[in-house]
């Protein structure tokens, strides 16, 4: 893992060890991380699985003109040396991404005041009276109080006319000239500047005497750690194709095609080439990104007790979401290493994958104490905070970011979009899919919340999922397009992504797993497993309609009437409340727990479709079936109404007979509230001959029990 914050961090390994003397280094390949699910993300991936033409794409649109309001001082200074070097002002803002226009503005301010230091805005008034004048002021009213004003200013107009003759024969005599000391290529380096450094580099005399092959390698150095891949690796291959026996250019290689996704290219490479540790390391990388189980095992055997072994070994925990044992790794380490600060930012993205949100903000502290302006450290407070509190809470951590121009802008604005709540997806997701590898996965999510299945399925279909997160989506992917469409295939799909996650051994003691494990129990049908899963989650997700409704569904479907009936009415979502399955299941929970007059008044208010035809439907034979006849009579009388089924005529009559039973049992379920007349009312106009047979029985009836 390495730094790629673009400044200066003492506490970030770096991937290179040492720095070229004479020859090239050796590089470290050290696994970046991401925080990968749907969320937020944490880190940006310089090694997910992208085809060297979409990362190169991706290395492209970093190239975009600045958009800071004011250039920092240090790229004030890069500019001076640049042009004090003899570079032009093209060539410096080529090199610089500065606007042309400003380089001639900080090079003519030079010229003219020697001074590199952006002007202060706001805050910065000067007292037009130095603190000695002031002084003479008071000293002189002490003496006489009653000197005018008029008298004090010619007193000090005099005396600073005084002074500043002095001081202008003092400098003529000196014949001094302010000069500016501006750092070296090497003073570049410790600060971890490597932009500053390539400049230097590239513009100062005081390298002239140095080799051209050398400086190619620092500057490919530089392009690396400036996370210019594609550039470092033409360099590269420009050096290796003018002398093939540089094995250490040829690794260098390797190394930046694994990090633009050429994981083919590299293992051909790699394997002509003699043994050593970064090759193994690499290697071991490469076998997991080419899922060679076999070499990964056998190459990890082959990892030394060092640094950057244990930490390319964290790395590869990481990645097959062995949060823990990469925490071990990490502290282990630094409990010899207390001066490699950064590690805690890796043990608090392992936390936050934990879900120890409040652990990971701890630790991330000790690194931010430290380095307050770090990029990956103020977006990782913002993901836990959108953990913890919400999204504004979340945005207010990183909105100064947005328009620094500094590392990281593909992230913060995707990050922005998922606090936001989807806010903008549209316009920023579609752009950074093949850059951000959440932006795929967010987008799909955004899809599906507005019930475009088949736009998030178009998505999905091509993803091969590696990690559970991936695993759920696609899973609810197909669900949802099983049920839309009633496809078997994708909701077998759907059960066997889901019980994967489950049922796995990292998976299974989580919130997502068992939430999992019971979506995949809901599509067997299989009702009393999915209450064992929620059951275990509930306190969790105590106001969250979408787990309330489906465990509504479920306390439902084995029995639980009134319980579902309770949660169904604790929902507030309009978009779930709106759903035809949320007023059947709602109808079936009333009408089961002695509530059937309110089933029927949620059919009053929905209109003549084919889901109010089997609300209708479902009101009638539940209704009978629990012996609420009244309810069931008049529901069947609407359906015989809109078909004139004789099944219809059928329940109609039974609900009759049976309402007229309650009466006379003087049961308060089941009778009509107006008694027997309304039940005659109701005969009265079937056109059914039946009707009129029943109805001499029922008026006979009535005419005995007044």
């Amino acid at each position: 893992m390495f730094d790629t914050d673009g400044g200066s961090r003492k506490g970030w390994l770096n991937v290179y060890e040492d720095g070229p003397k004479n020859s090239l280094p050796m590089v470290q390949v050290l696994r970046t991380v991401h925080d990968s699910y749907t969320e937020a993300y944490v880190w940006k991936d310089m090694s997910s699985n992208q085809s060297s033409e979409q990362v190169q794409n991706a290395g492209r649109s970093v190239q975009t003109p600045r958009r800071r309001k004011t250039t920092s001082n240090e790229d004030r200074e890069r500019v001076v040396t640049a042009y004090e070097n003899g570079a032009t002002h093209a060539h410096i803002s080529q090199m610089l991404n500065i606007k042309l226009q400003t380089v001639y503005g900080i090079i003519k301010k030079y010229q003219t005041t020697w001074q590199i230091e952006a002007k202060k805005r706001g805050g910065n008034r000067q007292k037009v009276l130095s603190q000695q004048a002031i002084s003479d002021v008071r000293s002189w009213i002490d003496d006489d109080c009653t000197v005018t004003l008029k008298t004090l200013a010619e007193k000090i107009l005099s005396r600073t006319k005084s002074e500043s003759a002095k001081g202008n024969r003092n400098s003529a005599g000196s014949g001094t000239v302010r000069t500016v000391t501006i750092p070296s290529f090497e003073d570049f380096l410790l600060k971890r500047d490597y932009i500053g450094a390539k400049t230097v580099l590239q513009c100062s005399k005081d390298y002239d005497e140095v080799s051209e092959q050398l400086k190619q390698l620092w500057t490919g150095f530089c392009d690396f750690h400036i996370g210019e891949y594609k550039r470092a690796l033409q360099l590269y291959e420009k050096i290796y194709a003018a002398d093939g026996t540089l094995n250490d250019v040829a690794l260098n290689i390797c190394v930046c095609m694994f990090y633009l996704g050429m994981y083919d290219e590299a293992q051909k490479l790699v394997e002509e080439l003699p043994q050593s540790p970064l090759k193994i390391r690499l290697l071991f990388h490469l076998a997991h990104k080419l899922s060679d189980e076999d070499r990964l095992m056998e190459l990890h055997g082959s990892l030394r007790d060092v640094v950057e072994d244990q930490l390319s070994l964290a790395g590869m925990h990481y990645l097959r979401s062995h949060y823990q044992e990469a925490i071990d790794i990490y502290k282990r380490v630094l409990l010899d290493n207390k001066d490699l600060l950064a590690l805690n930012v890796y043990v608090a993205i392992c936390y936050y994958k934990l879900d120890y949100y409040d652990i990971s903000q701890e630790v991330l502290d000790l690194y931010l104490n430290q380095f307050p302006d770090s990029t990956i450290a103020i977006n990782l407070k913002a993901c836990n905070r959108f953990r913890l509190f919400n999204g504004r809470a979340a945005e207010q951590e990183i909105k100064h970011l947005v328009e620094s121009g500094t590392f990281g802008a593909d992230l913060i604005r995707h990050n922005l979009v998922v606090f936001r709540n989807g806010e903008g997806a549209l316009q920023v997701l579609p752009q950074l899919i093949d850059i951000v590898p959440e932006a795929r996965l967010n987008l799909a999510i955004h899809h599906l919340r507005r019930g475009e299945i088949q736009e998030a399925h178009y998505l999905m279909k091509e993803v091969q999922p590696t990690v559970p997160q991936e695993y759920i989506l696609k899973g609810v992917v197909h669900a949802a397009l099983g049920q839309e469409t009633g496809s078997k295939e994708h909701l077998k799909n759907a059960q066997q992504c889901l019980h994967l996650v489950g049922g796995s051994a990292s998976e299974c003691d989580t919130i997502p797993g068992r939430q999992s494990m019971a979506s995949a129990f809901f599509l067997y049908g299989q009702f009393e497993e999915v209450l064992v899963y929620l059951n275990s989650i509930r306190s969790y997700f105590v106001n969250d309609d979408t787990f309330n409704y489906n465990y509504a569904q479920a306390k439902a479907a084995t029995g639980y009437y009134k319980e579902a009936e309770e949660l169904l009415l604790q929902i507030h979502d309009i978009t779930i409340k709106t759903d035809s399955t949320f007023s059947m299941v709602l109808a079936k929970c009333h009408v089961h727990a002695g509530h059937a007059d309110q089933a029927w008044n949620i059919f009053l208010t929905k209109d003549s479709t084919p889901d109010a035809f089997a609300l209708l439907q479902l009101i009638a034979n539940d209704s009978y079936r629990v012996g609420e006849f009244w309810i069931a009579a008049k529901a069947f009388d609407t359906l015989e109404k809109l078909d004139p089924n004789p099944e219809y005529w059928e329940g109609k009559r039974g609900a009759c007979a049976g309402a007229v039973q309650a009466i006379l049992a003087k049961r308060g379920s089941g009778a009509p509230p107006g008694g027997v007349s309304e039940i005659i009312s109701l005969l009265r106009d079937s056109t059914n001959a039946q009707a009129e047979g029943m109805l001499r029985v029922i008026r006979r009836f009535a005419s005995s029990i007044k």
